[in-house]
Parts: C-alpha cells; sequence; structure tokens
C-alpha cells in the first residue's frame, strides 16, 4: 500500500518529503502577517505596526485552537491509518470540522461584538485604539476561513497530499500579497485593506481545500456523521499541548505589550511587532518540520516499529540544530536590512528594533530543538508531558524572566526572557532524555 511507505523509506527522505511541503505551508501561513505588515509598516506606520502586535494575542488565540485541532485530529486519524481503523480516521476528521466551525462563529460574534472591551484590556491606548479596532474587526469576519483553511490544510497533509496542501497556502499567500498592494497601497485602505486581502485570501484558499476533500482524492472524506465528545476529548487532549504553546505566546504578547508600553511607550511596541515578525519566520520553519515529523512518528509509533520513532527524533533534532545557528548568524548579520523591510525614517524606532533583535535572536539556537520535542511527544500521545513542556517554555520560564531580569539589565532584560526560556526548556529536555527515571515511558 502506498501509506506503507512509512514504514520502509528511509526516515531522512520522509522527512524531507514531509517536511519540506509543511514548512513551506507555515512560512506562507506566516506571509499574511509579514506582508500585512510590510505594507501596513510603509504606508500607515508605527502606530499601524503596533496595532497589528495590540491585536496579535486574539489572532494567536484562534491560531491556538486551530493548531490543537489540527495537530490533535491529525494524530487520531495517522494512528487510526497506521493500525488500520479507516473508519474512526474519518470520523476524527469530521468531527474536528464542526468543532472548529463552532469554535470559530463563537469567537468572532464576542471579537466583532465588544471590540474596545476587548483592546482596552490588551493595552490598547487612545493612539493605537483606532487603528487595532478597524484591523481586528474587519478581519474577524473572516476567522471562520482563517481557522478552516490551516485545518484542512493539515489534514490534507496527512492524507499523503502535502504537495497539494502547499500548493493552497502558497496560493493563498500570493492573493494575500496582491490584495495588500491594491487595498492599502492602491486604493489607500490602510488597515481595513490589510484585513480584508487576508481575509479574502484564506476564503479562496478554504474553497480549494473543501473541493479536494469533496473530490475523494484521498482516504479522507466530508461526510455527516455523529457529534462524538469522547472522540473529540481525545483530539483536544492530543493537540493541547500545541494549544497551550500558542496560548501561552497569546499571553506573554500581551504582559509584553503592557511592559513595553510602559518602559518605552508606542515605541517600544512598535518594535516588539518587528521583532516578531522576524522572530515568526523562523518559529513557522520550526514548527513546519515538526509538523513533517509528525505523521513519521505517529505512523510508526501505530504499528510498533519503535526503532524508527527514535531514529526519526535524531535526525530531525540534526536538522533543527543547524539550522538554529544559521538563523541566529542570518539575523544578527542582517538586522539593519530586516527592519529596513517594515519602517524607514524612525531613526529611534531603529536603534530600539536593532538592539532586540540582537538579544531575542539568541533564542533560535534552541527554539527549533524544543519545538521539535514537543511535538515528538505530542505525536506519540504522550499529551500530559508535552503540555506540561509546552506551558513551563511558552509561559512560566518568559514570564520569570520579564519579571525578574529587567531588575538586573534594565530594559533589555525584557528581550532576554525568551532566550532563557528556550534554555531552560531544552535543559528540561536533555534531563527527561538522558538522565529521567521516567525515559524508558517515551521509550528511551
Amino acid at each position: 500500500m502506498k501509506d506503507e511507505k512509512l514504514l520502509v523509506r528511509p526516515i531522512s527522505s520522509l522527512l524531507v518529503e514531509y517536511s519540506l511541503p509543511a514548512i513551506f505551508g507555515t512560512l506562507m501561513t506566516s506571509i499574511y502577517v509579514f506582508v500585512d505588515g510590510v505594507f501596513i509598516g510603509h504606508s500607515v506606520g508605527a502606530l499601524g505596526l503596533a496595532a497589528i502586535n495590540i491585536t496579535w494575542p486574539i489572532f494567536s488565540f484562534s491560531f491556538a485552537i486551530s493548531i490543537m485541532l489540527a495537530m490533535g485530529g491529525a494524530t487520531v486519524v495517522s494512528v487510526s491509518f497506521g493500525t488500520g481503523k479507516y473508519t474512526r480516521a474519518n470520523r476524527a476528521f469530521n468531527n474536528t470540522l464542526y468543532a472548529v466551525f463552532v469554535i470559530a462563529m463563537i469567537f468572532s460574534f464576542f471579537s466583532i461584538s465588544l471590540p474596545e472591551h476587548i483592546l482596552t484590556m490588551l493595552g490598547a491606548n487612545g493612539a493605537i485604539m483606532p487603528f487595532a479596532k478597524r484591523y481586528l474587526v474587519n478581519l474577524m469576519y473572516f476567522n471562520f476561513f482563517f481557522m478552516g483553511t490551516y485545518v484542512l490544510d493539515f489534514f490534507v497533509r496527512n492524507d499523503e497530499h502535502p504537495k497539494f496542501a502547499m500548493a493552497c497556502i502558497v496560493l493563498a499567500a500570493v492573493l494575500n500579497t496582491l490584495f495588500d498592494y491594491f487595498f492599502i497601497v492602491r486604493f489607500g485602505w490602510g488597515m481595513e485593506g490589510a484585513a480584508w486581502a487576508t481575509g479574502f485570501s484564506q476564503l479562496i484558499a478554504f474553497s480549494v481545500l473543501i473541493f479536494f476533500f469533496l473530490s475523494k482524492r484521498g482516504k479522507l472524506r466530508l461526510s455527516w456523521c455523529r457529534f462524538e465528545m469522547p472522540l473529540l476529548g481525545r483530539i483536544v487532549y492530543n493537540g493541547f499541548s500545541e494549544f497551550a504553546t500558542e496560548m501561552s505566546m497569546a499571553i506573554v504578547t500581551w504582559i509584553f505589550n503592557l511592559v513595553l508600553i510602559k518602559s518605552y511607550g508606542e515605541l517600544g511596541v512598535s518594535a516588539f511587532s518587528i521583532v516578531t515578525y522576524v522572530s515568526l519566520i523562523v518559529m513557522m520553519v520550526f514548527i513546519g518540520i515538526s509538523q513533517g515529523l509528525q505523521p513519521i512518528v505517529s505512523y510508526n509509533h501505530g504499528a510498533g516499529v519503535h526503532d524508527r520513532v527514535k531514529k526519526a527524533l535524531v535526525v530531525t533534532l540534526q536538522y533543527v540544530f543547524v539550522l538554529g545557528l544559521l538563523f541566529y548568524a542570518l539575523f544578527v548579520s542582517f538586522a539593519p536590512f530586516f527592519i529596513d523591510f517594515f519602517i524607514r525614517g524612525n531613526k529611534e524606532l531603529f536603534d530600539l528594533t536593532y538592539h532586540a533583535i540582537h538579544i531575542f535572536s539568541i533564542s533560535f539556537m534552541f527554539s527549533g530543538l524544543n519545538i521539535v520535542m514537543i511535538a515528538f511527544l505530542t505525536s506519540l500521545e504522550r499529551a500530559k508531558l508535552s503540555a506540561a513542556i509546552s506551558l513551563v517554555r511558552s509561559l512560566v520560564l518568559v514570564l520569570i524572566g520579564i519579571m525578574f531580569l529587567p531588575m538586573i539589565f534594565g530594559n533589555s532584560g525584557i528581550w532576554m526572557s525568551v532566550p532563557l526560556s528556550e534554555l531552560g526548556t531544552f535543559l528540561i529536555f536533555v534531563y527527561l532524555f538522558k538522565f529521567s527515571p521516567f525515559k524508558k515511558k517515551i521509550g528511551f
């Protein structure tokens, strides 16, 4: 059978085959935000960038739900495929889509109905509020398509059509860029134009992905089935660590914005916005690799081929370690080039962002290793352990850093909190995989 290749093909070959489309997919997903930032930075200015960053926790929350359902559902599907339970795989697929629809509608309703209350809580002041409100309200009309596109793309990849999944995301990214140019630059629609550009590109990508499943090209089928709470509970359970990671990032972004407004004013939030855009590209590469690893690990785990499970992890860690070093060198060496992508003619903002990138980029040397190992635990259905480490990495250690490092290093300590978190998480994994009495429980 076609899917038996996951049991026999060389790990490196499989990782490349599954990771490259996933990397392109995650990069193209991040392009929506990145391109919006470029056009907004040059057309609207620093307040526009600050506004997008203020709204970031809301969309991080939405993305957190998407990645939880996508990763959790895909894990159930892959394990079911590995054990030959195709009916269960299809039930998991359709229950995941039900959950996406219900949650997206509820979330959009409250965001559109109460934008000022939400944005005030997130730290928007009088100068940022009108920009943030226009961006949030207009984009939330398309929230279901944003969430649905990410989830459907994930399932297409797990249904052994990674190239088609990649093509859909590339299409959406290209359309988003074109729409941004016309809506923001040519028509002068500003924040609304950025939101509409992202929204319409997601709508089109979602339609193409739905057509894939309606055409019955893979093993998964769109169909009416009973809403199964136990199955959905398993999906949520498996994907909770990814939700915890992304949700923690939303909370941390919120705290960062509040601290930076107090320390630097709107300028600090604008600088953080640029740093976030730069780091987002790196994180999406690492997440793409971890997504490429997931079906390899889950399928072999389901089939009981444990030696290949271990080898898949080792090979992937080698790749991301080298990439982490390269990313650090790249962004430190070419920081001015990346800053100029977003803003020009503002020396104060340039200097602050340049300083922040040099500190923040240290985290790249450890973040890829941590993301892969968290995804590895999830792929083995070790959700509790994965979720616990995700929370420590993305929330606990970062908040400890934000609280105490500025007391020692001044405002520079704010930017040091993320590298500290990544280093601390890496040391936890070293203990877990090498010295912990629990290492045998995860197959080591």
